[in-house]
């Protein structure tokens, strides 16, 4: 049994190939772990920003309270903070962040109810 050259070189990618792949994730994920490291807290506090102006807009200029909004907005800036402070110390602590998560969480659903 021969083996041309293109059944060599499909043999050898299909050995590289999961590997490959494996390294691409990998590289993703490090790449994803650093950005949310890095602007978490930037981002909650736009978003907290835009939810803060939404209701002051509606209650000064609709007359309709959206209380709900700028609780939620002002909780989320908060906790994005907190994570934020907690990721970027050299020994960060899961369960601290996982607590204040939960609980926004928790405040959240209170807020909705």
């Amino acid at each position: 049994m021969e083996l041309s050259a293109s059944h060599l070189n499909l043999t050898i990618a299909l050995q590289i190939t999961p590997a490959y792949f494996q390294f691409i994730q990998y590289i993703m994920m490090q790449t994803m772990k650093d950005l949310i490291k890095n602007y978490i807290g930037i981002v909650g506090f736009i978003v907290a920003l835009i939810g803060i102006l939404i209701s002051a807009y509606y209650k000064f200029y609709h007359n309709n309270e959206l209380d709900s909004v700028g609780e939620f907005s002002l909780l989320l800036w908060v906790s994005t903070m907190t994570i934020n402070n907690e990721l970027n110390k050299s020994n960060p602590k899961q369960w601290y962040i996982y607590l204040v998560t939960v609980v926004l969480l928790f405040c959240l659903i209170w807020i909705i109810y």
